[in-house]
């Protein structure tokens, strides 16, 4: 074996070796990114190659006219699935027609029907009109005559889709990706490969006795396929990369603009608050203006003395009623969260309320603990018994608590006269009541208290049927304060 086939050998193997990197590379990405379809087909590319240069390396170093034979199947099929991954490849970057991806599928399994029967290169040798090398493993033309007139079918199916694939990659597809660039760089690679594929075009037609070069030739247009892989990947990255950025910037401004609104928010909440505190205050004061004046005359009766310092307590209590209820409502709600004995609490809030003729009856899970602020869930109990208890016509009140999943619902229902849909649409807003001493403020601090646990307050009620408040509490959670850290 001389030195010069042995060079080649080695030539082929170092080709089959970067094949083989390269489809294994491309397809590992396309299982990643699956959307990447022109990976898959480049990775086929490169396994054809791979398989190709693997059978000319052994081509070159065949012994017998039998091995050299086998190696020429081996080194068609490879360069068969090659030419069909490359069309699908093509088709990637440029319009192919349908005709050309479809004659590259039927070409490809005539041949590798023909090689499977035996029928094709069944002997290597043949007439050549010259001989670039001269030893072993070099191709002649086919002996069989089905194999002689594929190898001209083929010839004319080859040129005519590398003239197709050509002017359509010079051509223009508008595409975020596939750039004008990237064609002219797909070309420009492909070039080499196109002149040694008509050199092997050749030796399929008897015109030459050599070997087969495609594997070598295609070297540049995997590199710059490659290279423009690697290009999309930066690219990608600095895209995402000023895209993050972008993101920042406008999460920033729409942190500062929500800051503004949340500013406008509080100032009008302000302003509707003043009214009504005005409007509440202004009553009681009022009252004891007048009890004041009267308790002034000096012609005043035991009895309406005792009357007039009467009204002034208990306006003062409800003044003092409605500035403990506002700075409850008004405060912020930071709970802190312990482990807290649900029925025990229960019954602390129960034994705290005056019941007068309502009885109460619980159904509450022993040993069940919710993580809770013990004082805050305790204040939004007590305020939701007592509106219950003192609900007209109430006679009885069921406390029920049971576990849904990962939440525990702790239902409070009572069998009073209930409430109309006006006035259950409206029973969470801050200073809305119905009670002529209440200060319309209780429901939404429960509110407020529930939320700030992370769960969620229900009330149902049908006019003339009672009504059911529903606290559901998270048994996991991370409170949400009222007030939002920016």
């Amino acid at each position: 074996m001389n030195t010069e086939l042995d060079g080649l050998a080695v030539a082929h193997i170092c080709a089959a070796a970067m094949y083989a990197s390269q489809a294994f590379y491309s397809f590992a990405f396309w299982m990643r990114q699956r959307h990447s379809v022109e990976r898959l087909f480049f990775a086929g590319i490169c396994a054809g190659l791979c398989v190709a240069a693997s059978a000319g390396a052994a081509a070159t170093m065949a012994s017998s006219e039998a091995t050299l034979a086998l190696t020429q199947r081996v080194t068609h099929v490879g360069l068969g699935l090659t030419a069909v991954a490359f069309v699908e490849f093509g088709a990637r970057f440029a319009v192919v027609p349908a005709w050309i991806r479809r004659g590259a599928y039927v070409g490809v399994g005539v041949a590798l029907a023909i090689l499977a029967s035996g029928h094709y290169l069944a002997e290597v040798r043949g007439p050549a009109a010259f001989v670039i090398f001269d030893g072993a493993g070099h191709v002649g033309w086919p002996t069989s005559m089905l194999g002689s007139v594929f190898s001209i079918a083929v010839v004319a199916f080859v040129a005519a889709t590398l003239v197709r694939l050509v002017t359509g990659l010079t051509g223009v597809r508008d595409s975020l990706e596939r750039t004008a660039r990237e064609r002219r760089l797909v070309v420009v690679a492909t070039l080499p490969m196109i002149a040694l594929m008509g050199h092997d075009l050749l030796l399929m037609t008897g015109c030459v006795r050599s070997h087969y070069l495609v594997p070598l030739g295609a070297l540049p247009m995997a590199a710059a396929v490659a290279v423009l892989f690697m290009q999309r990947v930066v690219s990608t990255a600095d895209h995402l990369s000023h895209r993050t950025e972008a993101i920042k910037v406008a999460h920033r401004e729409l942190r500062t603009t929500r800051r503004r609104l949340l500013r406008r928010e509080q100032l009008a909440a302000v302003g509707e608050l003043s009214a009504v505190i005005a409007h509440e205050v202004r009553n009681p004061l009022a009252v004891i203006k007048n009890a004041v004046a009267g308790l002034r005359r000096a012609s005043l009766s035991e009895d309406d003395e005792g009357t007039l310092l009467s009204i002034l307590g208990e306006e003062t209590d409800r003044l003092n009623r409605l500035m403990h209820d506002l700075l409850a409502y008004a405060r912020p709600v930071s709970p802190t969260l312990r482990p807290v004995e649900l029925a025990s609490l229960l019954g602390r809030v129960v034994s705290r309320v005056e019941l007068d003729d309502v009885s109460v009856s619980m159904e509450v899970p022993e040993s069940l603990y919710v993580p809770a602020d013990g004082e805050l869930l305790r204040h939004a109990l007590l305020n939701v018994v007592e509106n219950a208890v003192q609900s007209p016509g109430a006679g009885t009140l069921s406390i029920r608590a049971e576990v849904h999943g990962e939440s525990v619902a702790i239902a409070l229902k009572d069998d009073g006269e209930g409430m109309a849909a006006e006035t259950l649409e409206k029973a969470l807003a801050p200073f809305f009541t119905t009670k002529p001493a209440g200060t319309g403020l209780g429901l939404a601090i429960v509110d407020r208290i529930v939320r700030s646990h992370g769960g969620r307050l229900t009330i149902d009620s049908v006019k003339g049927e009672g009504t059911t408040v529903t606290l559901e509490l998270p048994l996991s959670v991370s409170p949400e304060s009222d007030d939002e850290s920016e």
